[in-house]
């Protein structure tokens, strides 16, 4: 993922705000009886995640499985870009465990080509085909293009009813003018209403997207390396202790996923997540030495 990639300072902080003020209307301030954390990358078939994530000798037919083994869940992109048959949904239906989540981008044909407009005849077909993931489907998200301004809220309208009941739907807005504060506090009054969250995009180059704002029940992070190690425990450590604070106001489930040019470091993140908030997800290597070997 390029998008919200900066150079920056080795001494540069990225700390994060402070909560927007619509979370207090959504987190009524006591702790759920269940949390659960999602957590993971967006890729799990590349080659070159043998040997530095998978063990040696890892089959590409074999890469889902292994990931599913250390990982809980995956932003899906394919189904940006095509709707699987039920038999490819089966495969991986079998190849994970019932407590793993596929989270699939919304179809190109809806959010990038239609722009949520006239979608009757391209919407049905997607849902028709991530439904195939049974309960391991969890969030979808509609992911709209940098130029889709809030001049088009009225589409966004439209279209969050559209959704089936009972489906957990995140919005990621890349425009700037989404996250300016007097249109930020309705665009996410609009998510609350229809139970949708909005996507936060902690990326060192955009940081206007780190908005806090928690719209339902549950929470989407897309967490963006900064490139220094350091740095990015440091970040790590902060959204534990954040999403730790809104467990304890009633957050039920939050959904991590870590976009990392360096491959190795995908599970060495989400481990440490998963420690700090004393969650056990899956053991964070297949193998070879710690993952927090060297991290402070």
């Amino acid at each position: 993922m390029k998008f919200g990639r900066a150079d920056l300072p080795k001494d540069a902080g990225l700390t994060l705000p402070a909560d927007h003020a619509i979370d207090a209307t959504v987190l009524k301030g006591a702790p759920a009886k269940a949390f659960r954390l999602f957590s993971g990358g967006s890729k799990w078939s590349l080659k070159e995640m043998v040997g530095p994530v998978y063990p040696k000798g890892t089959k590409a037919k074999d890469m889902l499985a292994v990931y599913a083994s250390m990982f809980n869940a995956i932003e899906l992109n394919a189904t940006r870009y095509g709707n699987f048959p039920p038999s490819t949904w089966a495969k991986w239906v079998a190849e994970t465990p019932p407590d793993f989540r596929f989270c699939p981008k919304m179809h190109q044909s809806v959010a990038q080509i239609r722009r949520l407009q006239n979608v009757d005849d391209v919407l049905p077909p997607f849902l028709d085909s991530v439904a195939h993931a049974g309960e391991r489907l969890g969030p979808i998200l509609l992911q709209m293009p940098e130029n889709f301004g809030p001049e088009h809220v009225g589409r966004l309208a439209a279209f969050l009813p559209l959704m089936p009941k009972g489906w957990k739907l995140v919005v990621e807005m890349r425009h700037p003018d989404w996250m300016k504060a007097e249109v930020l506090a309705p665009y996410l009054e609009l998510l609350a209403k229809h139970g949708a969250a909005a996507v936060i995009t902690d990326a060192p180059g955009r940081r206007d997207m780190v908005h806090m704002g928690v719209t339902a029940p549950f929470t989407f992070v897309r967490f963006v390396s900064s490139g220094n190690e350091q740095r990015d425990a440091a970040r790590l450590d902060e959204w534990a202790a954040r999403l730790a604070a809104w467990r304890a106001k009633g957050l039920r489930e939050a959904y991590f996923f870590v976009h990392e040019d360096g491959l190795e470091r995908v599970p060495r993140w989400t481990a440490r997540l998963n420690s700090a908030l004393g969650v056990t997800v899956r053991r964070a290597s297949a193998g070879g030495p710690s993952l927090f070997d060297d991290v402070p």
